[in-house]
């Protein structure tokens, strides 16, 4: 899939802030990314591309100094974006605490979502999609807290129904 016309002029901006002059941004481009043109990258070419930018002086307003060097080392050794937004979409819709799952599934190394190895975190999507499929979604949460404090709690398990003359009360 190819990047975001503003990932192209973010890195246009790059090339033209480092003095790059054509045949060099070419080959950057070649050898990062195995493209001719940052129209043709995808997404792992682009942070290549963008980490090589970076090391050779260009610096992002927007992102610490060492971001996208950063991002190219974590590539396969941390929970990606995508599996992080599933994973935070699916564990509200369960009913076990998402650390304990890390922790679980880390082997007790880690009790955050994303600091999962990419095997750790997909494990725990299918885990995750299991459970959902055997237990049925949990109810959203309710978000205004002061609503529910305000509905009065029933007094008992059949306010409202009629008892029977039968039942002592």
């Amino acid at each position: 899939m190819a990047i975001s016309a503003t990932q192209v002029k973010l890195i246009q901006l790059a090339r033209k802030r480092v003095g790059w002059n054509d045949p060099q941004y070419r080959m950057a481009l070649m050898n990062a990314a195995g493209v001719e043109s940052s129209k043709q990258l995808d997404q792992a070419g682009f942070e290549n591309v963008m980490a090589i930018l970076e090391d050779s002086g260009f610096a992002d307003d927007r992102h610490p100094a060492d971001y996208w060097r950063g991002r190219v080392a974590a590539r396969g050794s941390m929970c990606g974006p995508r599996m992080l937004r599933k994973i935070e979409e699916l564990a509200p819709l369960q009913r076990y605490p998402l650390s304990s799952l890390c922790e679980r599934f880390s082997g007790g190394r880690t009790d955050q979502v994303r600091k999962l190895a990419p095997r750790e975190a997909w494990k725990l999507i299918d885990m995750l999609k299991a459970v959902i499929a055997r237990d049925g979604a949990l109810p959203p949460v309710q978000k205004d807290a002061a609503a529910a404090q305000a509905e009065p709690a029933p007094t008992s398990l059949f306010e409202g129904d009629v008892k029977p003359a039968s039942m002592p009360v």
